[in-house]
């Protein structure tokens, strides 16, 4: 809303997803249980799969009109889900990048920080029960997710901008729209 009140076009999407093809491997991906994807190589193919699509039919052609996109998630996730906790090569992840991606980085990527028992205890609140099979996953596994991002942030600190998400939402908001003018994004 802080990005259109200053005039600007602002496509709002997220991975996995974004289009209907992303949203359905999105679907099969995330299903929890007997019956979901088993094998972290065929989960991380899918992943690009759905990127692939989602960046060609929707991202590439709404940065090449000129619009912020703003992804809840991209990458990073990939490499954190499928290589920190998962041990998918980081190689395989590198070339599916080289290949998918190409240059179309995010100019900054806003990592949004809380520990873990803190976002646990927020998604209750919210009541969210629709949980899929990486949030029903136990705290370990989400204390290992939360480390594997800070690591990627600490490697490559011009791009990933660590937030504290424990604030009001008000209060991250407005940090990530400061960040965005101090580094020159508005």
């Amino acid at each position: 809303q802080s990005l259109e009140a200053t005039g600007r076009d602002v496509v709002v999407t997220r991975e996995p997803g974004g289009i209907p093809i992303a949203e359905n491997i999105r679907a099969l991906v995330l299903k929890a249980g007997q019956g979901g994807i088993q094998n972290a190589i065929s989960e991380t193919l899918l992943f690009y799969a759905a990127r692939n699509e989602h960046l060609q039919q929707k991202i590439i052609p709404a940065l090449e009109a000129g619009k912020i996109v703003l992804c809840d998630r991209f990458h990073d996730s990939s490499h954190v889900y499928q290589h920190y906790t998962k041990g998918v090569p980081e190689t395989l992840l590198k070339s599916l990048d080289s290949h998918i991606i190409g240059d179309f980085m995010p100019a900054t990527t806003f990592l949004l920080d809380m520990p873990v028992e803190q976002t646990s205890a927020r998604r209750e609140l919210r009541g969210a029960s629709d949980a899929d099979k990486f949030e029903l996953e136990g705290l370990s596994f989400h204390a290992k997710i939360r480390d594997g991002f800070l690591a990627r942030a600490k490697a490559k600190p011009n791009r990933i901008l660590v937030i504290n998400a424990a604030q009001i939402q008000e209060d991250v908001a407005n940090d990530i729209y400061n960040a965005c003018i101090a580094r020159g994004l508005l």
